[in-house]
C-alpha cells in the first residue's frame, strides 16, 4: 500500500471512530469546585476524548471561539518534567515523565490520534471559531492535508512560523529553529482582531512621508504595521520566570498574540493538550473563559499553580488512590478559634524517589529528615452533594500544620488529599 494510500484509509478511519466516539455517553467524573467557579472555566485530568465527550453533553458544542492545540510532535522521544527541591549546592534534582512521544505503529498511528481529535473539536468550535495547531517539520505538511479533510481546503487562514533561537546548530543541514502553526477557521464568519508589529525604516531614520504616524526607540525609527505570518519570539529560557519545568513549554507571548487575534472577552478558549498551561495562564489574564484537559495530573498541579487564587474554575477527574506509593496521617485539635489540622507521618515509597534523582543518598536523608519537601500539593476539601475544595497550597515547602473555621456542617466530611513531586496522590477523611 502506498504512503498515499495509507494516508486516506487513515482519515477515513478516524471519521468513523470520531462518529461512532460521538454516538456514546462521557465517562462519569467526579467534579471539584475550586475558588468560586464561573461555571465557565473547566479542568479535565484524563483523556482528551473523554473531557469533548463531556463538554458536549454539557452543552459546550459550538461554543468555543478558539481552540489552541500543541500535541507531541511525532519526535519520538519520551519528554520529562524536571524537579528540583532545595537550592544551590543542596539542590536534588529529578526528572519524572510528563509524556511519550514514541508510536509503537509509527506514523499513522499518530496522524490518527490527532485527526480523531480534530474531528471531536469541530463540533466544539463555534461559528465564529478558528483552530491554531502548533507542530513542526515532521508533520506540517500532513497535517494540513488533514485540516483541509478536517475543516476544508477553503478554511485555511495562515501558516505562522515561530522562529525561535536555541541551543544547537546543524552541521549537514541549515539549522531547524522553528516551529509552524497551522491556522483554520469553522466558517468564514471568523474572529479576527488585526494586531500590530513595528516595522523599521530603512537606514533606522524618519521617513516624514505625509499622515505616516512614525515612532522612535531605541532602535530607530519605525511606523506600526499589521503583524505578520513569521513570528520572532522568545522561546521560555532556562533563567526565564516563566519557567515550570516542561521540556515543551511555550512562551505566554506567543499564546498572548494568538488568544487576542482570534478570540473575543466573551469567548471561551480550549486547549486540549494543556502541559504547563500557558494558554490558560494567558486565556485568564486577558479576561477569557477558559477549558483546559490534560491526561498528566502534573500538567493540572502545575497549570492550577500558575493560576493562584485568582481563577475560579470546576476540575473534572477520575483519579484512583488504590494502591497509592503515599501514605501520611491527619491529627485534628479543636481550639476556641476553630480547628488545627497537622499532617503527621508522610511515607513515600523509597525505591521511586532514589531511582530517578541526582543524588539517591540525599533523596534518602530527605525522605528520613522531613519527608514534607516531596509534597508539591496539599488541598482541603469538603464533601457533602457537591465537592468543594476549601483551601489549598502549591509546593515548594508546603507547612504540614494549618487552622480551619470550625463552620462546617454535621453532614459535611472533609477530605486531605496530598499529592507529590511525582503525581502520586492520597487521600484521608478528618476523623470526629
Amino acid at each position: 500500500m502506498s504512503r498515499a494510500q495509507e494516508f486516506h484509509k487513515m482519515i477515513e478511519n478516524s471519521r468513523l471512530v470520531a462518529e461512532e466516539i460521538l454516538d456514546k455517553d462521557a465517562p462519569a467524573f467526579t467534579s471539584e469546585s475550586h475558588n468560586r467557579p464561573t461555571g465557565e472555566n473547566r479542568l479535565y485530568l484524563g483523556d482528551n476524548i473523554h473531557a469533548m465527550l463531556s463538554l458536549i453533553e454539557d452543552g459546550f458544542k459550538g461554543r468555543l471561539d478558539l481552540v489552541y492545540i500543541d500535541p507531541p510532535f511525532f519526535s519520538g522521544s519520551d519528554y520529562r518534567k524536571r524537579i528540583s527541591i532545595g537550592k544551590g549546592d543542596d539542590e536534588l534534582v529529578f526528572y519524572n515523565n510528563a509524556y511519550k512521544d514514541t508510536w509503537k505503529d509509527g506514523l499513522m498511528d499518530y496522524l490518527g490520534m490527532i485527526s480523531i481529535r480534530l474531528f471531536l473539536i469541530w463540533e466544539l468550535l463555534s461559528e465564529k471559531g478558528t483552530i491554531y495547531v502548533h507542530v513542526d517539520s515532521r508533520t506540517s505538511h500532513y497535517m494540513r492535508l488533514i485540516l483541509d479533510e478536517v475543516f476544508g481546503e477553503n478554511k485555511f487562514l495562515n501558516e505562522i512560523i515561530w522562529s525561535y533561537k536555541s541551543g544547537g546548530a546543524g552541521r549537514k543541514s541549515f539549522s531547524k529553529k522553528h516551529d509552524n502553526i497551522l491556522v483554520y477557521t469553522k466558517t468564514k464568519d471568523f474572529i479576527f482582531n488585526p494586531l500590530k508589529e513595528k516595522s523599521y525604516n530603512r537606514g533606522m531614520k524618519p521617513y516624514r512621508f505625509k499622515n505616516v504616524l512614525e515612532y522612535e526607540d531605541e532602535i530607530g525609527w519605525h511606523t506600526l504595521v499589521n503583524m505578520k505570518d513569521v513570528w520572532n519570539v522568545d522561546m521560555v529560557g532556562r533563567t526565564s520566570s516563566e519557567r515550570v519545568g516542561y521540556e515543551t513549554q511555550k512562551p505566554e507571548a506567543l499564546l498572548q498574540r494568538i488568544i487576542k487575534a482570534s478570540s473575543n472577552e466573551d469567548s471561551i478558549v480550549g486547549d486540549f493538550f494543556m502541559g504547563s498551561g500557558t494558554t490558560i495562564k494567558v486565556a485568564e489574564k486577558n479576561g477569557r473563559r477558559w477549558i483546559g484537559a490534560d491526561n498528566s495530573i502534573h500538567s493540572v498541579v502545575t497549570c492550577a499553580s500558575r493560576l493562584g487564587d485568582s481563577a475560579g474554575y470546576t476540575l473534572f477527574h477520575n483519579l484512583d488512590m488504590e494502591d497509592s506509593i503515599i501514605d501520611f496521617s491527619v491529627d485534628v485539635n479543636r481550639t476556641s478559634e476553630g480547628i488545627c489540622v497537622s499532617i503527621e507521618d508522610i511515607s513515600i515509597d523509597k525505591n521511586f524517589i532514589t531511582k530517578n534523582s541526582s543524588d539517591p543518598e540525599l533523596a534518602e536523608k530527605i525522605l528520613k529528615e522531613k519527608p514534607s519537601k516531596y509534597i508539591d500539593y496539599l488541598g482541603v476539601y469538603r464533601v457533602n452533594i457537591h465537592r468543594e475544595c476549601i483551601r489549598e497550597w502549591y509546593g515548594p515547602e508546603i507547612e504540614m500544620e494549618f487552622d480551619l473555621e470550625d463552620s462546617f456542617q454535621k453532614e459535611d466530611r472533609i477530605v486531605i488529599r496530598l499529592i507529590d513531586i511525582f503525581g502520586n496522590i492520597a487521600e484521608k477523611e478528618l476523623e470526629g
